[in-house]
């Protein structure tokens, strides 16, 4: 049955008349849930069917769920793979315009393309340039796009001055080396950085070189055009490949974020970039690069402190959050200020003039104002969003102005959410994790329980057996001979008899007594005879006269009150178990139990002053009884906790909702 999926699910007991040792072994190493040997036990063969039940239940509930959760990993995948197609289509698209680009460039190559583009276009500046003199001139729409002006001087130095320092030396080989002496035609993409504002730009430079008669260049023409936004096209479409590259190939979320944050810094050359992501109530830097060792010292926290260095927290008891991180996190943004996005985005090109703008709504947040103080004119901080809820922040700080436009911020906001996706997918992944071992250890701890539970029944019907023929069998057979003694000596004086049948009376009483305590042990009759309240002050002060001990037992449950059947046995089951296991381990002076109802609920407290202990280093015998206390309260659909402090005591509390009705034998759960 085991071998076959169909049936592998279904628990099961072995019932065998070979009650030995061995065949209980090789019965549950054959697969079986359970071992039954004769004669059977009503109660018992109950017992087992219930356990296997919720053996099957547990493994049905696995199975749901681990189907429940692969439908969440492969919609998710499905996502990635839809983000996926809509890149490649990106790809296309920019093939296609790359392809269109170079048919243009050779269009224009063949004939008179400067002037016909130039008008065409319209972004396109045109120049030419005199190498025998060392100049070049350029129109009006180069100008501006070199932001220079009509006075700059325009040499060739005066070209390679406007070249990005980290492109200078490159470009003026190409031009000397490449173009001037190898005569080549002029076509290059470089960045420029513009005297007139400091912006970085990308452009193209095509141009034509002529040859005097002994074949030097003298002059060359061209355009070049600004291509910025290409670039950043190009860049964009880039970087979110890598991405999504490595979102397809790790789950690692540091490995995520690290890539990512340097994949952003390399792209946009941004003096510093940083996640924040939540831990506990506070929001610190997952991972940043640029930020120096005295900012992350004093703004690593986002928390509010009292002057007192207190931890200051809201009236719903949340905690505070300063600065626009904070805002931004808690979403207290107002979508129509100049500086938030629709997406709850907060971004400035000037942050001095952002925060005297704005300093009616940034001062409920208390801002620090460190990021201004440190020289970063533009600031972005773009939420990170799990569902609905914000988890932490990309920020982007950088010292120059104008880093941001709103197409480049709404392309940071899609990154966070592939942030966010990737946290998702980790949080899903590791509740599937934890799923599958907490299942795989309570399965263990059951079977183990199962085991433990056989092994006591048979220590415990191994007592019963001896106190049965101690007692009860050698009570029965001296009343056997007494009766035979009357039998032969029936007519002797009536005088004997009688005092021979007297001590037969005080046998048969002293038989009865036996026959009862075994019987108590086996179902504590005093529940129905006494109800739950009446059997429990038994219960403890039998332990109170067996032990040098003092328990306070305490209970607003009145004896008329009537509890369901299986619910008082749980209750007695748990005290006597309880007291037993404080009596043989916690060495306590003082114990306390306390059982108290509502109108359809029971709680139960065990509290002793105990040695206590470490409830993760238990050993098997204690484990075991902790963890049959605790299928118990779950077989009733209850709650079950035990707490423990070595040196200090040990707490066992229960909760099982229960109705009790007064005097009525008919309740419901």
């Amino acid at each position: 049955m085991k071998t076959d999926e169909k049936l592998s699910d279904i628990p099961v007991i072995f019932l065998t008349a070979m009650g030995d040792r061995m065949n209980k072994i090789k019965a549950l190493d054959c697969g079986a849930e359970g071992f039954l040997s004769k004669p059977l036990d009503e109660l018992e063969i109950t017992a087992q069917l219930r356990a296997m039940i919720k053996i099957k239940k547990q493994n049905i509930e696995k199975r749901n769920r681990n189907t429940l959760l692969e439908t969440m990993v492969a919609e998710k995948n499905r996502e990635l793979t839809q983000q996926h197609q809509a890149t490649l289509k990106l790809v296309e698209k920019l093939k296609v315009e790359i392809k269109a680009r170079q048919k243009s460039e050779e269009l224009l190559r063949e004939s008179e393309w400067f002037f016909k583009e130039s008008q065409r276009a319209g972004k396109i500046g045109s120049y030419s340039a005199d190498f025998i003199n060392n100049t070049w001139q350029s129109s009006d729409l180069l100008d501006t796009i070199f932001g220079i002006t009509v006075n700059y001087k325009k040499t060739v130095p005066g070209w390679i001055y406007i070249i990005h320092p980290d492109d200078r030396e490159m470009m003026e080989s190409y031009l000397m080396d490449f173009v001037l002496k190898g005569n080549h035609s002029f076509n290059k993409e470089y960045r420029i950085l513009r005297p007139s504002d400091g912006e970085t730009r990308w452009v193209k430079g095509l141009g034509k070189t002529q040859k005097d008669e002994k074949g030097n260049t003298v002059s060359m023409i061209g355009t070049i055009q600004d291509i910025t936004k290409q670039k950043l096209s190009e860049n964009r479409f880039k970087l979110s490949y890598n991405i999504l590259n490595l979102m397809n190939t790790t789950d690692d979320l540091t490995e995520i974020c690290n890539s990512l944050i340097q994949l952003i810094q390399s792209e946009t050359g941004f003096n510093a970039v940083g996640i924040r992501l939540k831990k506990g109530d506070d929001y610190p830097y997952f991972y940043q690069i640029g930020f120096t060792e005295s900012h992350l010292n004093s703004e690593n926290s986002l928390i509010e402190h009292t002057a007192k260095g207190l931890h200051r927290k809201s009236s719903k008891g949340d905690q505070c959050l300063e600065c626009l991180c904070g805002m931004v996190i808690e979403g207290q943004v107002n979508i129509e200020t100049p500086f938030i996005t629709k997406a709850g985005s907060f971004y400035t090109n000037n942050s001095p003039s952002a925060i005297k703008e704005m300093k009616e709504e940034a001062l409920v947040y208390h801002p620090r104002n460190r990021c201004i103080i440190e020289g970063y004119f533009s600031i972005a901080i773009i939420p990170i969003r799990v569902g609905a809820s914000i988890v932490g922040t990309l920020q982007l700080n950088n010292r120059k102005k104008d880093s941001f436009t709103p197409d480049s911020i709404r392309f940071f906001e899609s990154l966070c959410e592939i942030i966010g996706l990737a946290i998702s997918r980790k949080q899903a992944a590791e509740k599937i994790k934890e799923s599958e071992e907490k299942l795989f250890q309570t399965s263990i701890e059951l079977r183990q329980l199962a085991f433990h539970l056989i092994s006591v029944r048979e220590d415990e019907r191994k007592i019963i057996a001896r106190e049965i023929h101690d007692e009860l069998g050698q009570g029965l057979t001296s009343l056997k001979f007494g009766i035979s003694w009357i039998k032969q000596n029936i007519h002797s004086d009536k005088e004997l008899i009688v005092t021979k049948a007297n001590e037969l009376l005080e046998e048969i009483t002293l038989t009865i007594k036996s026959f009862r305590r075994i019987y108590s042990s086996l179902q504590p009759a005093l529940l129905e005879d006494l109800g739950l309240s009446g059997a429990l002050e038994w219960l403890i002060s039998t332990f109170r006269k067996n032990n040098d001990i003092h328990i306070s037992f305490s209970s607003n449950i009145e004896n008329e009150v009537i509890i369901e059947q299986h619910v008082s046995l749980i209750l007695y089951r748990l005290i006597q178990e309880g007291l037993t296991n404080i009596i043989r381990y916690a060495n306590a002076k003082n114990v306390s139990v306390t059982l108290n109802k509502t109108q359809n609920n029971i709680q139960l407290k065990i509290e002793d002053d105990g040695c206590g202990f470490d409830i993760s280093a238990v050993d098997n015998t204690l484990h075991h009884g902790i963890l049959g206390m605790r299928e118990r309260v779950f077989s009733a659909g209850g709650q079950f906790s035990i707490s423990s402090i070595p040196g200090k005591g040990t707490v066992i509390e229960v909760f099982i909702i229960c109705y009790l009705i007064a005097g009525i034998q008919e309740i419901g759960r």
